[in-house]
């Protein structure tokens, strides 16, 4: 019946939103960008590490993600430091919007405005160390760790 169907939109679409305009247009662009992507339910660390030779592609640093309880670690080459955003999105593509990101307070990480919009867009909670603590970064200690220089 008409008064059952009434009744049950009431109860279950409180948080609907009525298209205001007529007629409707197909939405090209999603509205809740991060609900598009793969979450992951862990910390992610990241940090940068910077070299004084150059490899084949010129890459002079390397952004490091570092998962604490998968203990997975993609690294990510970077012409210079403020590439680290573009590492990030790619990050992002290949693994999964991380729901904790932790970092060092470098001015890259903390202050980069496109890093802080992205971060704020996919729901991210970011986390700084203490300055002058880089021993509370994980992935500054494990990328440390003779295994992985080797």
């Amino acid at each position: 019946p008409l008064e059952v169907i009434r009744r049950t939109f009431e109860n279950t679409t409180q948080l609907a939103k009525l298209p205001t305009r007529l007629p409707r247009r197909r939405h090209v662009q999603s509205l809740f960008p991060f609900l598009n992507r793969k979450r992951l339910s862990e910390t992610v660390a990241n940090d940068t590490f910077f070299s004084s030779e150059k490899d084949i592609s010129g890459v002079t640093c390397a952004q490091i993600f570092y998962g604490l309880t998968s203990h997975f670690m993609n690294v990510y080459g970077l012409r210079t430091e403020s590439d680290g955003p573009q590492a990030f999105e790619s990050f992002v593509r290949s693994e999964g919007i991380p729901a904790v990101i932790r970092s060092d307070n470098s001015k890259m990480q903390r202050w980069r405005r496109s890093l802080q919009e992205k971060l704020r867009n996919w729901l991210v909670r970011p986390e700084y160390t203490e300055p002058h603590h880089p021993q509370q970064n994980p992935a500054e200690r494990t990328a440390c760790h003779p295994m992985v220089k080797g």
